[in-house]
């Protein structure tokens, strides 16, 4: 952003499905979880059009909220954050520190928390 405007860093719900047209299920494939991950993200408006929720519906597993973002969120909150790129940058590092202890609490938390779902019991589950 500058005083003349935002410039071309907009994103609306076109270029998001662009985005997961274009990498979501290869990664996916890369990461040799094709069919058996669970997608996630925030409540970005632009995540919530009928478009991307469609194409999503039909091209990724069900979404669901997980604690993954703490991983990144409450490291991220200790590094001096004063523009996209500072938080971009430590965003991408704190990625890369997420555990694979982490990730296997998560995997072994999932049925635990669509249980919940299943049964209309939708209060906070530990894992």
């Amino acid at each position: 952003m500058t005083a003349s405007g935002v410039g071309k860093l907009v994103i609306n719900k076109y270029v998001y499905l662009d985005i997961l047209k274009e990498n979501l299920n290869q990664s996916a494939a890369v990461l040799n979880v094709s069919g058996h991950y669970y997608f996630q993200q925030d409540n970005a408006s632009i995540l919530k059009g009928s478009l991307v929720r469609e194409w999503l519906l039909y091209n990724t597993p069900p979404e669901l909220e997980s604690p993954l973002w703490q991983e990144l969120k409450l490291p991220a909150k200790k590094h001096k954050i004063s523009n996209k790129n500072d938080l971009k940058r430590v965003l991408l590092e704190e990625w890369q520190t997420i555990s694979p202890n982490v990730c296997c609490n998560l995997v072994e938390w999932m049925p635990k928390r669509l249980q919940v779902i299943i049964t209309g019991d939708d209060y906070r589950t530990m894992y």
